[in-house]
């Protein structure tokens, strides 16, 4: 039986930065204007939205507590936000956070990230438009990121995807913890993605390394 999608036209406005031709990710790296952060899209940089207020403190606690508890561990490194990764010769993103474990650390490099993160969180914001959103899922499943995870704050729904050896599989969170496979098994309360106040960084971190000696 053929798959039906329901689908929907949106119309927004967005900021595009044409040059005479198509420019490559390391053009893209050499002429980012960090006021105005942007993502390489086949070629022409495109300007990323502001976020809301609740986007930004669910990234900075993810980081400060995924970071330190990486560190700790000696697993990897965790980046975030103005950290860009390479898809293609053509097309650069910048994910909310992503990690690298230890053994694949030499893919990042001083401006970049040149290979694919075993992790990335996305946090979906409500200005983010679907095309994007899936645009994005293509890019990181074609790279081979091994575990993708989009926060959806509106819908109060985590969306995980996992590759395996024929594809990718999806599983959608509602009520349930987020379970980190790529970074050891670290799991993350439903509440603490998206119930404020959120518990503090410094006693999460502890608690998650005492939980995984």
């Amino acid at each position: 039986m053929p798959l039906t999608l329901t689908r929907e036209r949106v119309e927004e406005t967005i900021t595009s930065y044409v040059y005479p031709r198509p420019i490559t990710f390391d053009e893209w790296l050499e002429t980012c204007d960090h006021d105005h952060p942007t993502e390489l899209i086949n070629g022409t940089p495109v300007e990323q939205p502001m976020v809301q207020l609740e986007h930004e403190k669910l990234n900075l606690w993810l980081l400060l507590v995924l970071a330190p508890f990486a560190q700790r561990k000696n697993l990897g490194t965790v980046l975030g936000t103005r950290s860009p990764v390479r898809i293609h010769n053509y097309q650069g993103r910048m994910p909310d956070l992503f990690f690298v474990r230890r053994e694949r650390e030499h893919l990042i490099t001083s401006k970049a990230t040149i290979g694919s993160p075993d992790l990335i969180i996305e946090i979906v914001s409500p200005n983010d438009r679907k095309a994007d959103t899936n645009a994005t899922e293509a890019d990181y499943q074609t790279i081979g990121v091994t575990e993708i995870v989009y926060i959806e704050p509106k819908r109060l729904r985590v969306r995980v995807l996992r590759k395996t050896d024929t594809g990718y599989t999806e599983e959608t969170l509602s009520g349930q913890p987020l379970t980190l496979q790529t970074m050891q098994g670290v799991t993350l309360q439903w509440d603490w993605l998206f119930v404020e106040p959120r518990p503090d960084t410094i006693d999460t971190v502890l608690s998650l390394l005492e939980y995984l000696l």
